[in-house]
């Protein structure tokens, strides 16, 4: 066997050890949640400039990039608040595997003990449907989780409302809780 390469039960330990490791969920939400940022501006640079361009008024669906933003944001939330039940002395891993758990973010919230007032909950229960269904996929896993409703723009898509003071909402809450806890 090679020096480098780990027997099963190694392979095990050091999953286990990197899995638990609060720090490591830290360090993977600030990189999502940057990306998140970072994708968000690119994408406003990019549209104000071909509107300016072109005179177009409303953003083609062949555009619309907004569920992938959600996306990176809602998983820069999980794995904060999996690190955050992780440095309470939480184990996620055991014997090379996560234990079931859910992509539920407002439970997750409630694990790690974290207040949100109303429009904080609603967010979070929304970036719980973008990271389990239409930030990944066309459409909702279940169309009884959040139906469809018909766009003369965009043909059938699910109904997210949305606004940039949500996303200026949920980048306060990652920095507040970040701040709280920083490493």
């Amino acid at each position: 066997m090679a020096k480098n390469i780990l027997n099963t039960q190694q392979q095990k330990d050091a999953f286990d050890r990197n899995a638990n490791d609060y720090k490591l969920w830290f360090g993977k939400a600030r990189a999502l949640h940057f990306s998140a940022k970072e994708l968000f501006k690119i994408y406003q640079k990019t549209l104000d400039e071909l509107m300016k361009k072109s005179g177009i008024s409303e953003v083609p669906i062949s555009l619309e990039i907004s569920d992938q933003v959600l996306l990176l944001e809602g998983f820069a939330i999980e794995c904060l608040l999996k690190g955050l039940y992780l440095a309470d002395g939480a184990i996620l891993a055991v014997d090379g595997k996560i234990k079931k758990d859910s992509h539920n973010l407002l439970r997750w919230c409630e694990k790690v003990n974290i207040e949100l007032d109303n429009r904080e909950r609603e967010i979070i229960s929304t970036l719980s449907l973008v990271i389990v269904s239409y930030g990944r996929y066309p459409v909702p896993i279940n169309n009884l989780i959040n139906p469809l409703e018909k766009s003369k723009e965009f043909g059938y898509k699910p109904r997210l409302i949305w606004s940039h003071n949500d996303l200026v909402l949920i980048d306060n809450l990652i920095i507040s809780i970040l701040g709280e806890r920083d490493t």
